[in-house]
C-alpha cells in the first residue's frame, strides 16, 4: 500500500541541484512489480529483485521512487531494521543530492528511524545536509564491452593476446580433448563443480573461500534468472568455469575457478576470456568482475570503480544512539585504508611494507592450519 506521495521536497531541504517543477516522489510498501523498472534504470544484479529476495521478504520492503518530467530517476528498495533504513541497492551510481532528499523523506515519514545506511554504492563526495560517514568500501572492476569479440581481442594488450594464443596452443597439444562450452543457466551441477574448484584453489593458497554450500545454492538460484555459465572440460570433467549472471544486458561474474593442476596453461585466464566473449555475443554492455584487485582483471581490460559506504544520521543524538553502527563503520574504514596501503606497496614494498606483508602471510597460514575441517558437502 502507498505510504506517502508528494510532488515537492520536504520544507527546508533545498536540493544541491535544481530538480525541476515536474518532480514526483512516492513510496510504497512491498517491492512486487518493480523488477523491470529496476533492471531498466540500473541494469545491475545487486539492484534486482532476485538478489534482494535471497535475504529479504519482498513484501516487507519499501520502494522509494522519484520521477522527474515523467522519467524514472531514482528507485531505491529499503528495509527498516534496528532503527535504520537499510538501502538494498548496491553497485549502482547515485547522486548525493538525491541521497539527501531520500534521507529527508525517511526521517520525516518514519520517526523511529535514526540512520540511513547504504553500502557498495558509487557516489561522489558531497556536502551532505545530515551528519554523514562516507568512506571507500569496495571496488568493482568493469569492462565496457565492444560489439564483437574481434574488437575486444584487438583492444587487449600485446602480451595478453600472445599469452592467450600460447596457453591455448599448449593446452590443445597436451590435452586435445579439452573443450570450452556453455551450459544451461539452470545447470546447478556445473555451478557446484565450479564452486568446488574455487574452494580447492583457495585452500591451496592458505585462504578461506567465501563460497560454501549455501553460497553455491544462492549463485545457482541467481543463474536461473539468466546467466552465461562457461566451463572447460578435459576428459569430460569440468576443470575450469565461470558463472556470469545478467541483468539489464550487463553481466556479473559471481565465481571463476580452475583446477590448480592446469596452472601451467593459465586455464582460468583462458576460460574467463572465453566467458567474456560469450557475453559479447549476447550483446552485453558491461562485464563486471566485482570485488578484488587482481592482475588478470586489468589484463582483460577491467577498470576499477570505487564503491563507498554511506551512513546518514538524523542528528548527533541519533548517531550516539547508533554508536555500535558508527564505531563499526569507523573501524572498517581504517582496515580498508590499511588494506589499500598494503596493496599499493606490494609491487615495490619498502622495509615496513615487506614486514607487514610477511606477517599477513604467516597469519593466513596459521589460520588455515588451525581451522577445523569443514563438513563434507555435495560439491566436495
Amino acid at each position: 500500500m502507498p505510504i506517502a506521495t508528494h510532488t515537492t521536497l520536504p520544507a527546508g531541504a533545498p536540493p544541491a541541484q535544481p530538480f525541476g517543477a515536474a518532480r514526483h516522489v512516492s513510496c510504497q510498501r512491498g517491492a512486487a512489480g518493480i523488477g523491470p523498472a529496476l533492471a531498466r534504470l540500473y541494469g545491475n544484479l545487486y539492484a534486482s529483485l532476485p538478489h534482494f529476495a535471497l535475504d529479504h521478504d519482498l513484501a516487507s520492503c519499501y520502494a522509494y521512487a522519484v520521477h522527474q518530467d515523467s522519467r524514472l530517476r531514482v528507485l531505491l528498495v529499503f528495509v527498516l531494521q534496528d532503527r535504520q533504513a537499510q538501502v538494498l541497492n548496491e553497485v549502482v551510481a547515485l547522486d548525493g543530492a538525491e541521497l539527501d532528499a531520500f534521507a529527508d523523506y525517511v526521517f520525516r515519514h518514519f520517526p523511529a528511524i535514526q540512520a540511513v545506511s547504504l553500502r557498495a554504492v558509487q557516489v561522489a563526495r558531497w556536502p551532505a545536509r545530515h551528519l554523514c560517514q562516507h568512506y571507500n568500501y569496495l571496488e568493482d572492476t568493469v569492462i565496457a564491452l565492444p560489439t564483437s569479440e574481434a574488437d575486444y581481442h584487438a583492444c587487449l594488450g600485446k602480451n595478453s593476446r600472445r599469452n592467450l594464443r600460447r596457453y591455448h596452443s599448449a593446452l590443445m597439444q597436451d590435452h586435445p580433448d579439452a573443450v570450452f562450452e556453455l551450459t544451461a543457466p539452470d545447470d546447478s551441477e556445473a555451478v557446484h563443480a565450479i564452486v568446488a574448484l574455487n574452494r580447492a584453489r583457495m585452500a591451496g593458497k592458505h585462504k578461506q573461500s567465501a563460497l560454501d554450500a549455501e553460497e553455491a545454492r544462492r549463485i545457482a538460484l541467481l543463474a536461473r534468472e539468466g546467466a552465461v555459465i562457461g566451463v572447460v572440460r578435459i576428459g569430460g570433467r569440468i576443470c575450469a568455469g565461470g558463472v556470469a549472471c545478467t541483468v539489464g544486458g550487463n553481466y556479473f561474474l559471481l565465481v571463476l575457478a580452475h583446477d590448480p593442476a592446469y596452472d601451467e596453461y593459465s586455464l582460468g585466464f583462458w576460460c574467463c576470456y572465453r566467458t567474456i566473449a560469450a557475453c559479447i555475443e549476447r550483446g552485453a554492455g558491461e562485464f563486471h568482475f566485482l570485488w578484488g584487485r587482481y592482475y588478470y582483471k586489468r589484463a582483460l581490460l577491467g577498470q576499477e570503480r570505487d564503491l563507498d559506504r554511506v551512513l546518514l544520521y538524523r542528528s548527533p543524538w541519533a548517531m550516539l544512539r547508533q554508536a555500535p553502527l558508527a564505531l563499526a563503520a569507523w573501524r572498517h574504514s581504517l582496515r580498508r585504508r590499511a588494506m589499500l596501503w598494503l596493496h599499493r606497496h606490494k609491487e615495490a614494498p619498502g622495509p615496513l611494507a615487506r614486514r607487514l606483508l610477511a606477517a599477513q602471510a604467516t597469519l593466513r597460514r596459521w589460520r588455515h592450519a588451525l581451522r577445523p575441517l569443514p563438513p563434507t558437502t555435495p560439491e566436495d
